[in-house]
């Protein structure tokens, strides 16, 4: 269940609203809600992969996972970390 199972950042603490890059501009701009996401992150292959990255603000944290998707012409950066709904791992 999506609403359950997928938190979708909308903006880091310091970005501005109106800043384009942000998770929730950019999917206004795409015309995506939650499902779509979800539905891009199950397209996700091996070759959208870029980078594994460290949690600075929690280094017990599992990892970042980022990956470079080309959506309606438009190349935009997914960064993932994977969580069980009991915490970590």
């Amino acid at each position: 269940m999506i609403e359950r199972d997928l938190d979708i950042l909308p903006k880091k603490r310091n970005e501005s609203a109106t800043d384009p890059y942000t998770t929730i501009n950019t999917m206004a701009d795409l015309e995506l809600d939650a499902n779509d996401v979800c539905d891009e992150l199950k397209a996700i292959t091996v070759e959208d992969y870029a980078e594994t990255m460290l949690d600075d603000r929690n280094v017990a944290a599992p990892p970042f996972f980022v990956f470079y998707r080309n959506i309606q012409t438009r190349d935009v950066y997914i960064k993932v970390k994977r969580r069980n709904k009991f915490g970590w791992g």
